[in-house]
């Protein structure tokens, strides 16, 4: 399989050539056939904020991310704020609890604003699991699927070091801005004259 056929369609929409994007993300030959752990590339960044909104509006205006979709109290979800960003293939998820009882408040007590989840895009979530398992991973959550009206996402989760995890994600069946629970969402930010068109590629 060459580097072409691997690449993602959020590789591609980062508008690269594929000489920048070996320089950029390390792309190597791959034979899928033989990896035990297949990972198509990166799904989300997840960040665990005091202020959600601000630190949304923060990467927009500081970095050129564009705001993508959202889930919070206005679309049914009572615990926490989550904006969707995106610049060219990169995807954040910028989470803030709403709720005094969310599990984000104990979170960003004891490690402030930070990275929680580095989710992983895997085209057989089930497979990935069951090495993760015969490896000794810890497995967080098992394999599941949420569905909406847009498809249906297949999920399951290990974890990494400390309260980090790595979310597996399959979701070739899927068509919304992000997942069950997260509609499309704009920003009203301009940017201003001159910024940069995005600081995140890939």
């Amino acid at each position: 399989m060459t580097i072409e056929q691997t690449l993602t369609d959020k590789e591609r929409l980062a508008g690269l050539d594929l000489g920048q994007l070996e320089q950029l993300v390390g792309l190597v030959e791959y034979d899928g056939t033989r990896d035990p752990f297949p990972v198509s590339g990166w799904d989300a960044v997840v960040w665990v904020v005091g202020n959600a909104t601000q630190t949304a509006h923060y990467f927009q205006s500081a970095f050129g991310m564009t705001l993508v979709a959202y889930s919070g109290p206005t679309t049914g979800n009572r615990d926490h704020h989550s904006f969707v960003l995106e610049s060219g293939a990169v995807r954040f998820v910028i989470k803030g609890a709403v709720d005094p009882a969310s599990p984000l408040i104990e979170h960003h007590r004891t490690h402030g604003d930070g990275v929680v989840d580095i989710a992983l895009a895997v085209p057989d979530v089930d497979k990935c699991i069951a090495h993760a398992r015969a490896q000794g991973a810890t497995v967080l959550d098992e394999p599941h699927e949420v569905t909406d009206e847009h498809g249906t996402v297949r999920l399951a989760a290990i974890a990494t070091y400390g309260d980090t995890r790595h979310t597996l994600v399959d979701r070739s069946n899927y068509t919304g801005p992000y997942l069950p629970g997260y509609t499309a969402r704009t920003s009203g930010h301009t940017k201003r004259d001159g910024a940069p068109k995005r600081l995140f590629q890939a």
